[in-house]
């Protein structure tokens, strides 16, 4: 199981917004999304772990946090600070969050 401390990382701005993550939750391995993800090659674009049953997606260069997922509301947190993160666009914030997920869904 990853931890937090597993990596060098910066936690979530407080310049963020929310939004609704509406997929079926079912499709998602949730006991591989709670164990999480330790980058080992510099393609491993994400840090991820599951701390309350939250999600935390981290860039793994930079260590920024991007997506925080709530996997009871399914609410994500997506970082809006400019110096961390250039996204502005919730759709194109859901892309990016499923394509991370599929990624992980497939084991890499």
């Amino acid at each position: 199981m990853v931890r937090k401390e597993d990596w060098n990382i910066v936690d979530m701005s407080d310049i963020n917004e929310s939004f609704l993550l509406d997929i079926d939750f079912q499709l998602l391995d949730e006991d591989r999304l709670r164990g999480g993800f330790l980058p080992s090659q510099m393609e491993d674009k994400w840090f991820i772990y599951c701390e309350d049953d939250k999600v935390f997606f981290h860039r793994s260069w930079t260590g920024y946090c991007i997506f925080i997922l709530d996997l009871i509301t399914h609410m994500v947190t997506v970082n809006r600070d400019d110096n961390q993160y250039a996204g502005r666009d919730i759709e194109n914030d859901k892309k990016v969050l499923l394509g991370v997920l599929d990624f992980f869904k497939k084991g890499r």
